[in-house]
């Protein structure tokens, strides 16, 4: 073992000193907040989804004689301190963990070369190895990062190491199955706690924005940025967004339904082919509307003729027409009276002939 002795200022007291270096895991959380000093860090703010290695350090000191008298704090002092802030109070439990099970494996001190990095790449790869997207927009490198190590999300990570895929990567790493069983654990338990921890500072934040709503003393009005990355790392949403994206899908769905159940549908060919979705959504709204129309009971009532000229203008393949004001050509007609119009200024849109003009040509 690696290890010095310290004499005290009475020269009485011998403590060993194990200068091996060490390593702690956090999984995700934003403004882990520490002085250098007490982490032995380069930064204040504590690295997230990635190994933190703890080394010794040294500290110019005198003694009561004002002779030079060096203090050294090993790694194990430096995790004890995070663990502390981070990771053992139930009320104020971030996630951080300590993994002292990765102290005995092999590093050379000359090349930097660490058999910890190993593990944990074979556990915790970065997602761009794997082909792996996080839907909230997290696991990606963003702006004013001083590293390679984008910001992790624990929902997909948690995914990820509960995936047969995490299994067999650690299957076929070659390496101990012991320690990779250990570090599969403690990452679970990070991850876990640090959701947790995001969902009681959630919480803790909607409920002094009731408060306000309700007229009582708030330290809140409105969610803040920190809120919503709580929420990109629980693959949550505002209410109000989550709500209008669910009106959006069902509309759409009940839409498309009504559409495949209409009579005399053709079944060779989608009308909505080459839409977009914003399009395909109007389009089924349509259908929808004139379907409930015909279910409508015919009310007789006496009317007056009106006397009205007939529709002369129709709409074929290549006519120059105005769509939506601007000046395009049809390049295809598609059923129920849609078209598909190439603008001139080189976009594309599919409308109903209602939305289309005749250009008068001079003769």
């Amino acid at each position: 073992m690696d290890t010095a002795t310290r004499n005290y200022s009475d020269n009485t007291k011998i403590q060993p000193h194990d200068r091996r270096r060490m390593f702690g895991f956090s999984g995700g959380m934003p403004h882990m907040i520490i002085s250098p000093l007490a982490s032995n860090q380069p930064t204040e703010e504590i690295g997230q989804g990635q190994l933190i290695l703890f080394k010794p350090h040294v500290s110019p000191n005198v003694d009561g004689d004002f002779k030079p008298a060096p203090i050294e704090r090993a790694p194990k002092t430096f995790a004890n301190v995070l663990t502390y802030n981070f990771g053992t109070d139930s009320e104020n439990d971030w996630g951080y963990r300590t993994l002292s099970f990765l102290t005995e494996l092999e590093y050379d001190k000359d090349t930097g070369v660490d058999e910890a990095d190993l593990y944990f790449d074979a556990v915790h790869p970065k997602f761009s190895q794997i082909e792996k997207t996080c839907e909230m927009g997290l696991e990606v490198l963003v702006f004013n990062d001083n590293d390679d190590v984008p910001r992790p999300c624990p929902t997909c990570r948690l995914q990820y190491l509960a995936s047969d895929e995490c299994k067999t990567r650690m299957a076929e790493s070659g390496l101990r199955q012991d320690i990779l069983t250990q570090l599969h654990e403690a990452l679970v338990v990070s991850y876990t706690q640090s959701r947790a921890f995001a969902q009681k500072k959630l919480d803790e934040s909607k409920s002094e924005i009731d408060k306000g709503r309700n007229g009582q003393p708030s330290m809140k009005l409105a969610f803040t940025d920190v809120d919503n990355f709580y929420m990109k790392m629980l693959h949550r949403k505002e209410a109000h967004i989550e709500q209008a994206e669910l009106i959006a899908n069902q509309s759409l769905n009940q839409g498309r339904a009504i559409a495949e159940g209409l009579k005399g549908a053709s079944t060779d060919s989608d009308p909505t082919q080459g839409m977009s979705n914003a399009e395909k959504a109007e389009f089924y709204t349509w259908k929808a509307e004139k379907e409930a129309k015909a279910q409508e009971p015919v009310v007789e009532t006496p009317v007056q003729p009106i006397i009205t000229e007939p529709e002369t203008t129709e709409y074929v393949v290549d006519m120059q027409v105005l769509c939506d004001g601007e000046k395009g050509r049809i390049t295809e007609a598609k059923t129920a009276g849609w078209f598909v119009v190439a603008l001139e200024n080189g976009g594309e849109k599919t409308v109903r002939k209602d939305r289309l003009a005749h250009i008068e040509v001079d003769v």
